[in-house]
């Protein structure tokens, strides 16, 4: 489960670095913003509603959870980015092995406390699917493992490699 909540958090992430596809395909990620919906058929987050079939209350609370996380996780990572420079001018300056342990154990402080709230995050999200939507979501991520991230992709039910080949 560990790399459900990592496609979670690159989806809040990357979300507002995400840009249109082009016409026909199906955006990368199944985070970002709710759009309005258009020709391609809705945005990211109306792909996932409609993907999952998502009731209006476990969009609202899908949405909020989303919200919750990336308010938790922005200052972490925000953290984790600045503590990675330290590091790195530590060991360009040749700092004694005292202070780079130091820098070490902050690191994985860091990290450690990201993966609480990915592990959290998860926990919340699939407390808003029922087990059907849940299959679906996992299902999903599995393609997205199999195929790459940042690749277009195709939502569950949506079109040829939509699920991960039976074997």
């Amino acid at each position: 489960m560990r790399k459900f909540a990592c496609a979670v958090v690159l989806g809040v992430l990357l979300a507002p670095l995400a840009v249109a596809a082009p016409a026909g395909q199906v955006p990368a990620s199944p985070g970002g913003p709710a759009m309005a919906g258009g020709p391609g058929g809705g945005g990211p987050e109306m792909m996932m509603t409609r993907a999952l079939e998502l009731t209006p209350d476990q969009q609202t609370r899908w949405q909020a959870e989303r919200d919750r996380q990336r308010g938790v996780l922005q200052p972490l990572l925000e953290k984790l980015g600045a503590q990675m420079r330290e590091l790195k001018e530590a060991m360009d300056q040749k700092a004694p092995d005292d202070k780079i342990k130091a820098k070490l154990a902050e690191l994985k402080a860091t990290r450690n406390a990201i993966r609480d709230a990915q592990d959290k995050h998860e926990a919340n999200l699939e407390a808003i699917l029922n087990p059907t939507q849940q299959a679906k979501f996992t299902l999903w991520f599995a393609d997205r493992l199999r195929q790459g991230f940042g690749r277009p992709q195709t939502m569950p039910g949506r079109g040829p490699g939509a699920m991960p080949p039976a074997r």
